[in-house]
């Protein structure tokens, strides 16, 4: 009997989904199973479907393979449990899972082995946390930009501009979006910060009309983003890849004069 098993239904909905046109397990090639699946530091399990390669049709089994991951950097060892899934066609799938996060910037070898000696590796590099630079803050008219640059190979997602303001005794996150555009040369991302635009944006959020003159203290800005590679390592000979997703922060500081321009007042690093 299959056993239960409880996973994020996004997740669910890409193995178990959209892998089935990902790779066919029933193709001449050396290696004797296919896998696909999501290395993903923000979920704290972990899931890879194999699929054995077989020359007919049959319906994988519990126990048929065992699957482990290697922490290349610390050297950690982990065993994946096994279970059956139903796929959205009916029949069962095989899929490993494990309690754990991946660790920001660590390469991984996923290892599949099976008991009747076929073997199958590939090795997944997470994310690391990439380096932000910020340039000075531009001033056209009335208007305040200022460019960030990403030192990304993955382009972010998601990307929102964090800031955190305080108004007498309390204190918010107010997130604004914003869009990364890749920088000509290849070196990465940059992110275009419309600082005075956001005021209103930032005012609006902590509920202070335009009338109220109670000023407004600016404790630090943040850019928060996401990279994920669906296809991060492909297994050789094409028979299934492992993706990867991680969620970063990173902050910067404004310089006095921009801040009080910005008609906030200076409490970056905890000062008032």
């Amino acid at each position: 009997m299959p056993r239960p098993l409880s996973a994020p239904i996004m997740l669910l909905a890409l193995l178990l989904g959209g892998c089935d046109d990902a790779f066919d397990p029933f193709v001449e090639a050396p290696q004797r199973f296919a896998l696909y699946g999501f290395l993903d530091a923000r979920q704290d399990t972990q899931f890879v479907r194999v699929q054995p390669v077989a020359a007919e049709t049959r319906e994988p089994r519990l126990g048929e393979a065992t699957l482990t991951s290697t922490a290349l950097g610390s050297g950690a060892v982990r065993a994946w449990q096994d279970s059956l899934v139903t796929l959205d066609d009916g029949a069962l799938g095989l899929l490993f899972f494990a309690v754990f996060r991946p660790a920001p910037g660590e390469v991984y070898r996923i290892e599949v082995e099976g008991t009747a000696g076929a073997s199958e590796r590939v090795e997944v590099a997470m994310p690391g946390v990439p380096p932000l630079t910020a340039n000075p803050p531009v001033e056209v008219g009335d208007a305040i930009t200022q460019r960030l640059r990403l030192l990304s190979e993955v382009r972010p997602r998601e990307v929102l501009v964090i800031y955190s303001v305080r108004v007498e005794e309390r204190a918010e996150e107010v997130t604004v979006t914003a869009e990364a555009q890749p920088i000509p040369d290849g070196s990465g991302f940059d992110v275009f910060v419309r600082l005075s635009s956001d005021v209103a944006a930032v005012r609006a959020a902590l509920g202070l009309t335009p009338d109220d003159e109670r000023p407004v203290e600016l404790l630090g800005l943040g850019l928060r983003y996401l990279l994920v590679d669906p296809e991060r390592a492909v297994v050789e000979g094409g028979l299934g890849a492992i993706g990867v997703a991680a969620a970063f922060e990173g902050g910067w500081v404004l310089d006095p004069e921009t801040v009080e321009a910005l008609g906030y007042v200076d409490a970056q690093g905890g000062t008032r």
